[in-house]
């Protein structure tokens, strides 16, 4: 602060000197001219985290509507990040809450300190958003929040949560199989619930019934093909599987505008053979003929090996779906062909 303006807020009476601890709206940005040398950056970051702790800290919480921390961080130093940016947070336990506190969003944070006592205290919180942080641990309130409507915990680690909720209208989480008890939770709440692994499945009809009574709930669990097998030990309970392709990197694969015949030999219907099909059907414009054999038909020596012989009637029945499905004739054959690839 110059010494004009530091001389002029001497001057100030001490009653006005501690309004800024009542101000509704509390939003800290880090500086947007990044300094060129590596020491006057770590400064600045460091100078920039001590102001805001240091607000909270004094911020008496009354009449407070918004609060925000932006601010760039460098992506080479935070590498196990993927370049995401993660603010730390200080809980300190002095702060009194905010009382006034509607919606917090924490997204990216490391946090130090008890959040559970911090939430408790904010009684008219309604919405609830905690996403990819760290150092939450056990994420049990044990006072009643009255108020809260939206509860959701997405990708943060945690062991436990607990909350006292009689209003909550929409339930998220996304992670691990852990214990979740809503305790007052109405029966009209939508849950949302994310499970990574297919054997969290049976924490689904064991344990949420009783924790989480709502009326919808809406499960989105990752598997793979071969996880589906085991969807039948769950035949009692009326579940619906959607098969949904997953979206994968783009290797920019060329198109084949001249290829007109393909023939393949050695099919078997396995995964990676369907795919390399569909793609040649996809991009090959002026494809007139494919001819798949089940038979492997080596080139150099001209022979045909049975050993493995997949059931001619599935792959005929693949045949036809396919051709239907791109409008291009897929044929079976079962004799051997001297010609693979003609341009």
């Amino acid at each position: 602060m110059p010494l004009r303006d530091a001389a002029r807020a001497s001057l100030v009476s001490r009653n006005w000197r501690m309004l800024w601890t009542c101000h509704p709206n509390l939003c800290f940005d880090g500086t947007k001219q990044e300094p060129t040398d590596e020491g006057t950056l770590k400064i600045d970051r460091w100078y920039f985290s001590k102001t805001v702790n240091h607000v909270v800290r004094r911020h008496k919480g009354i009449g407070l509507n918004k609060f925000s921390i932006n601010c760039d961080l460098n992506k080479d130093e935070f590498k196990h990040i993927d370049g995401k940016a993660v603010v730390l947070i200080e809980v300190h336990p002095n702060i009194s809450g905010f009382t006034m506190l509607k919606r917090l969003a924490l997204q990216y944070v490391k946090i130090v300190g008890d959040l559970p006592d911090l939430l408790s205290r904010c009684s008219l919180l309604e919405d609830l958003d905690i996403s990819v942080c760290t150092g939450v641990g056990d994420l049990v309130i044990p006072c009643q929040l009255d108020k809260l409507q939206h509860l959701r915990i997405w990708g943060t680690e945690v062991q436990m949560i607990e909350f006292h909720v009689s209003c909550l209208t929409r339930f998220g989480y996304r992670g691990e199989a852990i214990s979740i008890m809503l305790h007052g939770c109405p029966k009209s709440v939508k849950a949302t619930i994310v499970f990574l692994e297919l054997n969290q499945l049976d924490h689904v009809f064991t344990v949420l019934p009783s924790a989480l009574p709502v009326k919808e709930l809406s499960l989105d669990l990752h598997m793979y093909d071969y996880d589906l097998g085991q969807m039948y030990y769950y035949k009692k309970y009326k579940c619906r599987v959607r098969k949904t392709k997953v979206a994968r990197e783009d290797y920019r694969l060329s198109r084949h505008d001249h290829l007109k015949t393909v023939y393949m030999s050695g099919f078997r219907c396995y995964r990676p053979q369907e795919e390399l099909v569909y793609f040649i059907l996809e991009n090959a414009v002026a494809l007139e003929f494919m001819s798949i054999e089940p038979h492997t038909i080596l080139a150099d020596d001209d022979h045909c090996d049975f050993s493995d012989i997949a059931e001619d009637k599935k792959i005929r029945k693949w045949a036809r779906r396919t051709s239907a499905c791109f409008g291009k004739q897929v044929q079976v054959k079962k004799k051997k062909l001297a010609q693979y690839f003609t341009m």
